[in-house]
């Protein structure tokens, strides 16, 4: 029988719920962390993330932010769950690093001086753009196999529109908290993976 507006109401209030109790659970938590990578946490968070992707409410919205927050929990400091996202192909069969990419590259918009135009992304757009960048960093750490794919994934083959994003980003952050409600955890993350992504501009991909 088909899915009634009423129960696809309720079937995405479960979904969120989930993702949100997921990413409380695995926030600066090692025993998180090894919990969700047993139960194969990344393949399950990126289907979330390829269907969600292709949705425009926001629900869709939603649950692609928690998704990758989700993921960015998992794979910043756990070795296992990092490798295993550079690794992943989505249940379409498209390689994760690859959705990754094209899902950056949908949201970023290039000015005519070839930089990230942000006058021209919504708020919403940008903390996609920025939350796909912190995922994308932390897959590359210390992985030159994931960093070629995401070379081939970026317009340029460069890791610079990453990195102004990110940077972008943090500065938002830092500005609208004033050292209020930001914690210096979050920013101390995001300026990890930003040293991480910043490191490869001096690299070129190979041929």
């Amino acid at each position: 029988q088909p899915i009634t507006p009423q129960q696809r109401e309720r079937m995405e209030g479960c979904r969120l719920a989930a993702l949100k109790v997921l990413v409380n659970l695995t926030n600066h938590n090692p025993l998180g962390w090894s919990q969700f990578y047993e139960a194969d946490g990344v393949s399950a968070a990126l289907a979330v993330l390829e269907t969600s992707s292709e949705g425009d409410g926001m629900g869709d919205y939603d649950a692609l932010t928690l998704g990758l927050g989700l993921l960015i929990n998992n794979t910043e400091l756990h070795t296992h769950s990092r490798l295993t996202l550079a690794a992943a192909f989505l249940p379409s069969g498209e390689r994760a690093l690859l959705f990754l990419g094209r899902l950056f590259r949908s949201k970023v918009v290039t000015g005519d001086n070839g930089r990230t135009d942000f006058k021209s992304m919504p708020v919403d757009v940008v903390v996609v753009a920025a939350y796909t960048s912190v995922l994308i960093g932390c897959a590359v750490k210390d992985n030159e196999e994931a960093l070629e794919t995401v070379y081939g994934a970026l317009e340029g083959a460069s890791v610079r529109p990453l990195v102004e994003v990110l940077e972008y980003f943090i500065v938002c952050h830092e500005e609208a908290d004033k050292g209020q409600t930001a914690s210096s955890d979050f920013i101390d993350s995001l300026s990890s993976v930003l040293q991480t992504l910043a490191g490869y501009l001096k690299q070129a991909p190979t041929a």
